[in-house]
């Protein structure tokens, strides 16, 4: 049993939730289990946004944190999610960009995001209108990638890459689901392929879990993040990771 380790849990927004009072979020299951395993355990949540100038951020994280494991989560929302707000800011520059503020701002507000009938109305909206994604599938994994590339100069330090899993179909027809899949089909087989080339642990699913474990996921009420159950289900696939690239790394495991 080691005495301490340290985890730089590179998250999404569900890592700031606010759940009822006393249910754990993802990263804090990860904390408490694997502090039984190893003593002691710290997992720093960070924000993770694919531009260019993110692996040089990581870069500096690693060197302030000096963590032991970098755990890369690759979010659905960087690529998967279609924005209609974004669209328009993209389509009328400053002058569509009142307007999409107004639908952020909306979907930013609890009472209306948690709400059934606007979540309605956005999905109808985006099955006429295509959104935009904020990043190409392209960019994703250019931006994985050289995280990844930069987490293995230091020989001590262990990565971990978890892909997008499909949790949720983004999606309420055929037409758009199929769109959506492609693009995670694209990212996951390229970070697939190329964790296994560089002999880095990759959590991924072919296909996507919403097809075949619906159950796991209880969903948040703003129908984009992930409830008591579905915080569950998502740290224990961390947790399993990290066992597997520590175990792979001929690290001591608890």
């Amino acid at each position: 049993m080691i005495a301490a380790m340290r985890v730089l849990f590179l998250g999404n927004s569900n890592e700031a939730l606010n759940l009822p009072e006393g249910t754990p979020l993802r990263h804090e299951i990860i904390q408490s289990t694997l502090a039984a395993e190893f003593g002691s355990c710290e997992v720093i949540t960070k924000p993770a946004w694919p531009t260019r100038e993110f692996p040089g951020v990581l870069e500096r994280w690693i060197g302030e944190l000096k963590p032991d494991v970098v755990y890369v989560n690759v979010a659905e929302y960087w690529c998967l999610y279609e924005s209609l707000p974004l669209r328009l800011e993209r389509a009328f520059g400053r002058f569509g960009k009142p307007a999409a503020s107004l639908g952020t701002k909306a979907a930013e507000t609890p009472w209306l995001a948690h709400n059934r009938l606007f979540r309605t109305f956005r999905q109808a909206g985006q099955s006429v209108v295509a959104g935009a994604v904020h990043f190409s599938p392209e960019e994703v994994v250019e931006c994985v990638l050289e995280c990844v590339r930069i987490c293995l100069r230091d020989e001590g330090l262990v990565v971990v890459v978890d892909g997008q899993r499909g949790r949720r179909p983004h999606a309420t027809t055929k037409r758009w689901r199929e769109r959506v899949e492609a693009r995670r089909q694209f990212v996951h087989m390229r970070l697939k392929a190329e964790c296994a080339r560089l002999h880095v642990v990759y959590g991924g699913d072919d296909v996507p879990q919403w097809r075949w474990r619906p159950e796991g996921m209880d969903g948040h009420r703003d129908g984009l993040h992930q409830g008591a159950a579905g915080q569950v289900w998502m740290a224990n696939e961390a947790i399993g990771l990290i066992r597997e690239a520590l175990v792979k790394a001929d690290r001591p495991t608890g």
